[in-house]
């Protein structure tokens, strides 16, 4: 009897041990991955699109290829807080996210928006 509640009790605290670590290690991840969705909802729901998507093109027209200083980048695009700016293959690379959260907008010169 005394070696079965001991044997419980150990097995309720590696439990409980386990179950606070995995929500303490999983808890930020779990927080991060929302305020990502937020953002994408913000790019994907918020923004002008038709008013970046007039902006890129005009950069398409006048820019060089490669990545944008922030004074050279239009304010239609610079309201959204892109984290980068970039021609290339005939597009406008709008860059929103980072690190493990890459997203954004491709615009080529019809003004489609991907």
């Amino acid at each position: 009897m005394k070696f079965e509640l001991i044997h419980i009790l150990g097995v309720m605290t590696i439990a409980a041990i386990f179950i606070v670590g995995a929500v303490t290690l999983l808890g930020p991840t779990f927080k991060l991955a929302a305020e990502i969705r937020l953002k994408k909802d913000r790019v994907l729901h918020q923004l002008d699109h038709s008013k970046i998507a007039v902006a890129a093109i005009e950069l398409l027209a006048s820019a060089p290829n490669g990545l944008l200083e922030d004074a050279d980048i239009p304010p239609a695009i610079k309201d959204g807080e892109p984290k980068f700016v970039n021609i290339a293959y005939e597009c406008v690379t709008i860059e929103y996210g980072g690190g493990f959260a890459h997203y954004g907008l491709i615009i080529d010169p019809t003004g489609r928006t991907t």
